[in-house]
């Protein structure tokens, strides 16, 4: 299942700014979306592994951030990274460009 996991706060401005479509954008590409409050911690820790698995735990994140991941049951992929506010058009575009660098789009090829 292709999921598109929001890393954010809901009192962060550049978080609120694209919360108005990021969710409608991820349903146009059909993907799953869910979205993590990083201040709740329960949560978090249940989504960590699919961030910390593209990036280093030390390295700072910046919010929002979207990980675009393939999920198999236990099994995953995780296929790209979306940081920062932006247009809803930009994060269209974004996301249309992760999909086509991604396995997605040479697994398609192959179908």
């Amino acid at each position: 299942m292709r999921t598109l996991i929001k890393f954010s706060t809901h009192d962060c401005p550049a978080c609120q700014e694209i919360a108005g479509f990021d969710a409608a954008v991820a349903a146009e590409f059909g993907f799953s979306f869910v979205d993590i409050d990083m201040k709740k911690i329960a949560s978090y820790r249940v989504y960590r592994k699919y961030l910390l698995c593209h990036r280093s735990a030390r390295k700072e994140i910046a919010l929002p951030t979207y990980i675009l991941v393939d999920l198999h049951g236990d099994n995953f992929a995780v296929h790209g990274e979306l940081t920062g506010s932006m247009s809803r058009r930009r994060f269209r575009v974004s996301l249309e460009g992760m999909l086509q660098q991604s396995e997605f789009a040479r697994s398609a090829e192959d179908a």
